[in-house]
């Protein structure tokens, strides 16, 4: 299922776009709204885009007013640049852990980042996680997160 959303979403966004790699240290801060556990909060996540044009991830969920650390994950995507457009798209594929829960999920998402300027991003990301086996928690569903990036 989850190759076969980033397969098809990768071919349909490849159409009128041209892949742009950049290879600096993206730092995200954002606010997210988890369906998966209901819960909200601040949103960390550090990423580069390699060489070949692989971005590389890892990102953490914080519960502010109980400074609670509640998940924390790593992702692999492709941004693609739509051409003649402020606009980068990067499905990717993702693990993150739930530590209330103690439970591995696995996740496809899809961002979207608005370029202000050569360092400056608005971010907007669409995630479904599913849990890898079946527990008393029945982790699965959609989260979504809102911030600014910064790239370094």
């Amino acid at each position: 299922f989850y190759v076969g959303s980033i397969l098809a979403a990768t071919s349909f966004l490849a159409i009128g776009c041209v892949k742009k790699a950049e290879a600096n240290v993206g730092v995200l801060v954002g606010y997210q709204n988890n369906n998966v556990t209901d819960e909200q909060g601040l949103v960390l996540d550090v990423s580069t885009v390699t060489d070949n044009n692989i971005k590389l991830g890892v990102n953490t969920l914080t519960q502010v007013d109980k400074g609670r650390l509640l998940t924390y994950g790593v992702y692999a995507g492709v941004p693609v640049a739509l051409q003649n457009s402020p606009v980068t798209v990067t499905p990717s594929l993702g693990v993150d852990h739930y530590r209330v829960e103690d439970e591995t999920v696995g996740n496809v998402a899809l961002n979207f980042d608005y370029k202000f300027d050569t360092t400056t991003y608005a971010t907007i990301q669409t995630k479904y996680s599913k849990e890898f086996d079946s527990s008393e928690y029945d982790l699965d569903g959609w989260s979504y997160t809102f911030g600014i990036t910064k790239l370094f």
